[in-house]
C-alpha cells in the first residue's frame, strides 16, 4: 500500500514472489503449509470460471485437494482453499496443517494435484461443472432470500465501486462458462506460488 497526497491512501496490487519461506514458532502441535497465488491481471470475464475452479479444487467437501491429501494419503485432517476477489485484493490461498514429518509428502501431493489440474490430467467433467453451477445459483438465491446477507453484499459492492446487480450478470455469465474456459483460467492462475511453511521451534 502506498501513500497518496492529502492523507488518502492508494492501493497497489502486489504480485506474489515465487519463493518458499520457512519460519518457526514455539509450542505448536502441527506444522502449516500455505500456498499463495495472485492474479492481478486476470480479466473480469475469467473471475467466475476461477470461482468454479476454486470450488472444485479446495472449497467443497469433495474437493480435489481434500480427496488427495486426506482421503487418499491421510496426511491432514483438513485442507482448503480461500479465494479473494476485490478491486484491490486478488488472491487464492491453499492451507493445510500436517505433522512435521509429513510436510514434504503433503507439499509434493499438493503440487502434484495442481500440476494435474493445469496439465489437464485431472479433468473437470460436465457433471462436475453442472454441480458447481447449481451450487453458485443456490448461493445467489440464498443471498437474495436473506435480508442481512443481501444488505452485506450490497454494502461491499458499493464500497468496492462495483455494480450492485453484478450477481445478475454472473448468472448470465454462468451459462457461458465451459470446461475449456475453466482449464484456461487454471493455467493462468495456478503458477509461481509463494509457499510458507511454519514449523515447531
Amino acid at each position: 500500500m502506498g501513500r497518496a497526497k492529502a492523507g488518502t491512501y492508494k492501493y497497489y496490487n502486489r504480485k506474489n514472489k515465487e519463493i518458499t519461506g520457512i519460519s518457526y514458532k514455539k509450542d505448536i502441535e502441527q506444522s502449516t503449509i500455505v500456498y499463495l497465488y495472485t492474479f492481478n491481471d486476470l480479466e473480469k470475464s475469467n473471475e467466475l470460471p476461477l470461482r468454479i475452479l476454486n470450488h472444485r479444487l479446495g472449497e467443497s467437501s469433495n474437493s480435489l485437494l481434500f480427496r488427495e491429501i486426506r482421503e487418499n494419503r491421510g496426511l491432514a485432517y483438513d485442507i482448503y482453499t480461500h479465494l479473494e476477489i476485490t478491486n484491490n485484493i486478488k488472491t487464492l490461498y491453499i492451507y493445510t496443517a500436517v505433522s512435521e514429518e509429513n510436510i514434504d509428502e503433503a507439499k509434493a501431493a499438493i503440487e502434484e494435484t495442481i500440476k494435474s489440474v493445469v496439465d489437464g490430467k485431472i479433468q473437470i467433467g460436465d457433471r462436475d461443472l453442472n454441480i458447481m453451477k447449481k451450487v453458485h445459483k443456490t448461493a445467489v438465491i440464498s443471498t437474495l432470500e436473506d435480508s442481512s446477507e443481501l444488505c452485506n453484499y450490497m454494502l461491499h459492492q458499493a464500497l468496492e465501486g462495483e455494480d450492485i446487480f453484478e450477481f445478475v450478470k454472473d448468472m448470465d455469465r454462468l451459462n457461458m462458462v465451459d470446461i475449456l474456459k475453466i482449464n484456461e483460467v487454471g493455467k493462468k492462475v495456478l503458477k509461481s506460488p509463494t509457499i510458507h511453511i511454519l514449523k515447531s521451534n
